[in-house]
């Protein structure tokens, strides 16, 4: 049965992207053994593979030395496979930032802040920033990110405004001027965030303000909404 999965695999396969998301654990130990298990599965499958794209919440909770280990052992485990990183922030990420006993000067996000310091990996240019966008051979990735303010004025989590709303500075207008930004783009294209959009599993309030999408989009991919969710 494996034989036949793999071959079915190499077939008529133009380009291969590895989704991943939501390895959160508060305790490390076990976030290594998830890691560890899905790195051996990827490699037992022996394809190549153009982009792993992680879709949010690569940690959990505010301890900094459960943080820095569950960072490390995802970023070593990640840069053996020599396969460029995307990556999204999802609404743990900003565990640290929101609960840390320590004062914070403005926000910190441990994962995202190790990762952009690696050769060819990529996310937002800041974290104020809502989306980034890559040309990906004949189609187009359109990259959805939770965001915040460098001081942590606000931030966005589970698709809505934290902190001073009032400071938030993407209204109507640059949310359609993004959906104009999309529409121009003249490839298919594939969105990648941590939330859904309405009509999805736990989806995003802000991700509402880019509808109706257009019609150049052909999917939209999430994590955020675990097997086990009572919505399911």
């Amino acid at each position: 049965m494996f034989d036949d999965i793999l071959q079915l695999l190499h077939q008529n396969i133009s380009h291969r992207i590895w989704f991943i998301s939501d390895l959160q654990q508060s305790i490390p130990e076990n976030a290594a053994r998830c890691m560890q298990q899905g790195i051996r599965d990827f490699r037992q499958l022996g394809l190549d593979c153009q982009r792993i794209i992680y879709l949010g919440d690569a940690v959990e909770g505010a301890h900094p030395g459960r943080l820095e280990n569950m960072t490390k052992m995802q970023i070593g485990e990640l840069d053996g496979l020599d396969i460029p990183v995307r990556y999204v922030v999802g609404n743990h990420d900003f565990d640290y930032f929101r609960h840390s006993k320590r004062p914070l000067e403005g926000v910190r996000l441990p994962f995202y802040e190790a990762m952009k310091a690696i050769p060819g990996w990529k996310s937002t240019d800041s974290i104020e920033d809502f989306y980034f966008i890559e040309e990906f051979d004949d189609y187009a990735l359109v990259y959805l990110s939770d965001h915040a303010a460098v001081d942590g004025s606000w931030y966005t989590i589970h698709g809505k405004i934290h902190g001073n709303a009032s400071l938030y500075p993407y209204d109507d207008a640059y949310f359609e001027e993004l959906r104009d930004k999309i529409a121009g783009i003249e490839k298919p294209v594939f969105t990648a965030s941590h939330y859904a959009f309405p009509g999805g599993n736990r989806p995003s309030p802000l991700l509402k303000r880019l509808l109706p999408l257009p019609n150049n989009v052909r999917v939209h991919f999430y994590g955020h909404a675990h097997i086990g969710d009572r919505v399911w």
